[in-house]
């Protein structure tokens, strides 16, 4: 697990926010993605959620596929 914190106004967050921008191509707050062994990521989620099912289904399909590419 990886957190990656870009909303604050520090350094560190402008550099986040940049590494954010570079590898995923959104500032999306939050943004979750899950990534393989080799850094490539397998799904993302943009944007909020309340919603336990929506955010449930992307993590199955993170498994999902992470399992289809072992």
């Amino acid at each position: 697990v990886v957190e990656l914190y870009t909303d604050g106004i520090d350094d560190a967050a402008e550099v986040n926010q940049e590494l954010q921008l570079e590898r995923y191509k959104t500032a999306a707050i939050p943004f979750y993605a899950i990534v393989g062994p080799d850094g490539r990521p397998i799904v993302e989620f943009a944007g909020r959620t309340t919603d336990e099912e929506t955010f449930r289904s992307f993590l199955s399909q993170g498994l999902k596929r992470f399992l289809t590419e072992l």
